[in-house]
């Protein structure tokens, strides 16, 4: 996103900034503000489930975006 955009500051940006400069997403609307978890110490819940499904569509979304654009 960095590069493609020309935007070093990106380098440092998690996926909720990313996916608000790249796709105009709120990724805060669908998901807890406090998620601090082990993944490998619990076992999964169904808020984590979304929360994982959530990012992975996000993350997709982005990646969409970025391939699609005319650089």
């Amino acid at each position: 996103a960095a590069c493609l955009m020309k935007s070093p500051r990106l380098s440092y940006c998690g996926v909720d900034e990313l996916a608000s400069v790249v796709s105009k997403l709120d990724l805060q609307k669908h998901r807890p503000l406090n998620i601090g978890y082990e993944w490998g110490r619990y076992e999964p819940s169904v808020e984590f489930a979304q929360v994982a499904t959530i990012n992975v569509y996000y993350y997709h979304k982005i990646g969409t975006e970025l391939l699609a654009r005319d650089w």
